[in-house]
């Protein structure tokens, strides 16, 4: 999934209206809407971290390839690292970020209570 900075803008925009939302008094008189939109903030945050991770990345990788024209090879050599380095990273951020946008099942953030007992008997 490339980065798209359409989508970056966006999310960069949700979150400082979810930082202003979180920071008004009425809200917090409200639990249930204050913890959706702390939550809501949370996914968004995390989201936004993994998609400044990867424009930082491919902002890296413009300017490893640029030096891949420089008269030095020991420069091309470790461009070509750099390279070769960097696009292993940007493959793995690429594959948080699908895992961050797919779609969650919303009892996941519920808590459970798991009774484990002996048991008795068998063969």
């Amino acid at each position: 999934m490339p980065f798209d900075p359409v989508e970056y803008a966006e999310l960069e925009r949700s979150c400082l209206a979810l930082e202003r939302e979180l920071q008004d008094p009425e809200l917090a008189r409200d639990p249930k809407v204050f913890s959706a939109s702390a939550r809501r903030l949370s996914e968004l945050a995390r989201l936004l971290a993994v998609q400044r991770r990867l424009k930082k990345i491919l902002e890296d990788l413009r300017q490893a390839k640029v030096l891949l024209a420089d008269q030095d090879p020991g420069i091309r050599a470790m461009a070509q690292s750099e390279i070769d380095e960097l696009a292993a990273s940007e493959a793995s951020l690429e594959e948080e970020l699908r895992a961050l946008k797919e779609k969650t099942d919303p009892n996941d953030a519920k808590n459970t209570i798991v009774e484990i007992r002996a048991g008795a008997g068998g063969n």
